[in-house]
């Protein structure tokens, strides 16, 4: 999708970012070219390796970004570009983050704020659920917090007629991201959110499909706000669906 004079030099940087691989700097001096000629084998490139020129000080192979370069002679040693070293090999963090600028889940480019189109939050009618008890299922960390359930319980002095009416809150994105929207067109295209458990920081590992200015804001469930959804209703009574309903709220 383009959404405005960037789009070119953001294909450019693709283009660029495509030579970029991610593989393991051995530095331990028995295994140097040279003086500073760093072995660095390429992950998951079948045992293809390449040649690093680096000084850093260190024993500990590690993790890095690298452009492997043309060789100008068939048969020499291809040789590679350090871009950046992203740790130690056995560190949790950098491991994952070794990952994710593999398989392009990293670096996440947004979308400029100004080519969002959002619509105004309160163009919409809505019912008031600010009264129901409404809880989520997730992580203790989890910042998009998109779907929710509530109960209410109706004739429980009868268990044979006892029913259960349920409500499955989900965050209504549509409220704010309309289909015209060059970040619909941009998220449709990136499919999905990534969950990464187990670093800690601001924002934590994960990247999500929508920007965090509004994935962990405004479009997120969270305790104590008043956000827009829309609610599925399920009437159950025993094992069946009596009726079912939908509604923005």
């Amino acid at each position: 999708p383009r959404w405005g004079p960037g789009a070119r030099a953001n294909q450019q940087h693709n283009s660029s970012a495509a030579n970029i691989r991610i593989g393991v700097l051995r530095f331990d001096r028995r295994c140097r070219v040279g003086e500073h000629g760093i072995p660095c084998k390429l992950l998951f490139g079948g045992g293809e390796r390449c040649t690093v020129n680096c000084k850093t000080d260190t024993e500990l192979a590690h993790w890095a970004r690298v452009r492997v370069l043309p060789s100008d002679t068939a048969g020499d040693a291809p040789r590679g570009e350090l871009v950046e070293l992203l740790g130690p090999v056995g560190d949790h963090s950098v491991e994952l983050l070794a990952l994710q600028y593999h398989f392009r889940i990293k670096p996440c480019r947004y979308p400029p704020p100004s080519s969002w189109m959002l619509s105004e939050p309160g163009s919409m009618s809505r019912r008031n659920l600010t009264s129901v008890d409404v809880f989520s299922v997730d992580n203790q960390g989890t910042r998009d917090i998109d779907d929710a359930l509530s109960f209410q319980f109706e004739g429980l002095e009868r268990e044979e007629s006892c029913s259960c009416i349920v409500g499955i809150h989900v965050a209504d994105v549509a409220s704010r991201v309309p289909c015209e929207s060059a970040l619909l067109a941009w998220a449709r295209s990136r499919v999905a959110s990534a969950y990464n458990h187990g670093v800690c920081g601001e924002g934590g590992s994960s990247v999500p499909m929508l920007p965090p200015q509004l994935a962990h804001d405004e479009l997120s469930l969270s305790q104590g706000e008043s956000r827009n959804a829309v609610t599925l209703w399920l009437q159950v009574t025993g094992t069946s669906i009596i009726s079912r309903s939908h509604e923005r709220t």
